[in-house]
């Protein structure tokens, strides 16, 4: 997909592997949603690339169409849709303190599964309303993020790796 000119979003995009994607989107001349839940340092990127800074929990449903809300308001229909936020919080499944939180475990997986899912189905509704850009019928583009622990969990955190 052709990059220059389009609306990106970027969940988890005020820092580390977040951050450098928006920064190689606006590189290639898109127009970026830095998407975060820590606002100071979404704006702070943002304002860099001369994006925008939404504050979103993807762990929150509402949170997440707020979000999306803004983001068509402010730029438009995002075609490119990068889910980069994710968290961890190792811990064994037991230890000599008990078992693991089990809130502790449903955060991750809110945040790194169903953010994600949350996501990806409101923009694809959004991108489904689009003119196709070419005679192959495309629209836009998602790229979930994941990691290597999805292969080789680490010790600790099952969540995670879940």
């Amino acid at each position: 997909m052709e990059i220059k000119d389009q609306i990106a979003i970027v969940t988890g995009g005020a820092s580390g592997l977040g951050a450098d994607t928006v920064r190689a989107l606006a590189a290639k001349g898109a127009k970026v949603a830095v998407l975060d839940l820590n606002e100071d340092l979404a704006g702070a990127i943002a304002d860099e690339v001369d994006g925008v800074a939404v504050k979103v929990d993807v762990a929150d449903s509402d949170s997440v169409a707020a979000a999306m809300a803004t983001v068509k308001e402010k730029l438009g229909i995002a075609r490119i849709v990068m889910n980069v936020a994710g968290i961890g919080i190792g811990r064994k499944i037991t230890s000599r303190k008990g078992p693991h939180p089990l809130d502790d475990f449903m955060r991750v997986v809110n945040v790194n599964l169903t953010g994600t899912f949350d996501v990806c189905r409101l923009a694809a509704t959004d991108i489904a309303s689009l003119e196709p850009l070419n005679e192959d019928g495309e629209r836009g583009v998602f790229v979930n993020v994941a990691s290597i622990f999805a292969f080789d969990g680490p010790v600790g955190d099952t969540a995670y790796a879940a």
